[in-house]
């Protein structure tokens, strides 16, 4: 099930909403230590697991597969925004399970490159001496969008985002959105789930508005957390 947030600072019946035409957009690749935010949300989920008395164990192979998950869909949703609100296309993703499936669960209104493969979560990986069986997933988008007389630089797009970010929904932010859905809370809490990994991308959409002269930069920030059981009895 997906968890949005939803953090704007315009009209959204503005003008230059609807006829969007994006000149730059790119999706940012960030390696678990070098995101805020997802330093984070990796902060709080064990923090919480930890005061019901989890363990949470961080695995490299469920941090690359989590990330190869994220690219996917913010593949997605870059390819069907270019002419629209990146918000339309989050607004279009299920509010249930089938949003963890290719296409958001929805092939309706999504399309996708040819050349754009889905990345399952229902993966095994062989560890030390275990292997180690995907069991879960959380996904969670967080729309920000800014606008103004002079583009931001994609550095400081990024660091007024985190700051909206902290602000406004605090270092806890992502954990108690996350905690807000059952379905996410049974994965988050399972007892079996003690394996994790977590990855953060964002997407970034500019364009320029000639009506109001000003320059609209929009960010989604898509986390997928894949969560993993160890299975000792499987030989390799």
């Amino acid at each position: 099930m997906k968890n949005t947030a939803i953090l704007l600072l315009s009209i959204l019946t503005n003008f230059c909403f609807s006829q969007v035409e994006v000149s730059e957009s790119e999706i940012l690749k960030l390696q678990p230590s070098q995101s805020i935010m997802n330093g984070e949300w990796t902060s709080g989920l064990e923090n919480h697991r930890g005061s019901m008395g989890l363990n949470s164990y961080r695995s490299q192979s469920l941090d690359q597969q989590s990330l190869n998950r994220a690219l996917y869909y913010a593949a997605l949703i870059d390819y069907n925004s270019r002419d629209k609100r990146m918000l339309e296309c989050v607004r279009a993703i299920p509010n249930d399970n089938r949003a963890h499936n290719k296409f958001f669960g929805n092939p309706t209104y999504f399309a996708s490159p040819d050349s754009l493969v889905y990345q399952s979560s229902h993966l095994s990986f062989k560890e030390s001496n275990y292997w180690l069986i995907s069991s879960g997933e959380v996904m969670q988008e967080y729309v920000y969008l800014v606008k103004s007389k002079d583009k931001l630089t994609r550095e400081a797009l990024i660091s007024k985002m985190i700051g909206y970010h902290q602000k406004n929904r605090g270092e806890d932010g992502f954990i108690k959105a996350y905690l807000k859905s059952e379905s996410h809370r049974l994965t988050i809490e399972g007892n079996l789930n003690d394996t994790y990994g977590s990855s953060i991308v964002y997407i970034i959409h500019n364009w320029f508005c000639q009506e109001d002269n000003l320059w609209y930069q929009e960010v989604v920030v898509l986390n997928v957390t894949l969560f993993g059981k160890r299975a000792y009895d499987l030989k390799g």
